[in-house]
């Protein structure tokens, strides 16, 4: 049985979107740039063509409101997809690493609490026993897990979540004291 779910705030969600955009114009100025050989104009034009779309689909569901952010992990495969055109296969795999990389650091990290432990859902995935902390606490927006080892992980938690502190708290003061009587 679940008995808690917190979700930490992705503090470095704004530099990744800039490193993000950053990379957008270095593709298209790069794409630009191989439109002046002849050779590689119909490969570069069809890659520009393609971000171009791709833009202006992602700026019309941002302003509908239908997604927060501009860019998501795609915008990465769309440049693998113009460097596919181009037959330059070494950045079609850097493009889709970079995608794959982007989609992990965009992710909250998520938490569960139940009463076998806790467990960290995202990548990689994680399971602590109760056993394992002296304490956890949940206190103005702040989520802190203390181990027995002097590990200490200590995040803010993502605001909107109807979490009762005091009953997160003495939830899990009581796993851990449990814990550490059956031990």
């Amino acid at each position: 049985m679940e008995l808690f779910r917190v979700i930490i705030k992705n503090e470095k969600g704004k530099s990744h979107r800039l490193i993000a955009l950053f990379i957008l114009f270095l593709h298209v100025t790069i794409f630009s740039y191989l439109m002046f050989f002849e050779k590689l104009r119909t490969g570069a034009g069809s890659a520009l063509v393609i971000i171009i779309i791709y833009v202006l689909i992602q700026w019309n569901y941002q302003r509908k409101g239908k997604q927060k952010h501009l860019f998501n992990e795609f915008l990465f495969f769309v440049f693998a997809f113009g460097w596919l055109g181009l037959g330059v296969y070494s950045l079609v795999a850097i493009n889709m690493v970079m995608g794959l990389l982007y989609f992990l650091a965009l992710q909250k990290i998520e938490f569960h609490f139940d009463d076998s432990g806790v467990t960290k859902i995202n990548l990689p995935k994680k399971k602590y026993e109760w056993s394992e902390f002296s304490n956890v606490l949940l206190k103005d927006n702040f989520l802190t897990l203390d181990f027995k080892n002097n590990k200490i992980i200590q995040a803010e938690i993502e605001p909107l979540q109807e979490i009762n502190e005091q009953d997160f708290n003495s939830s899990c003061s009581q796993k851990i004291l449990l814990s550490t009587n059956n031990n």
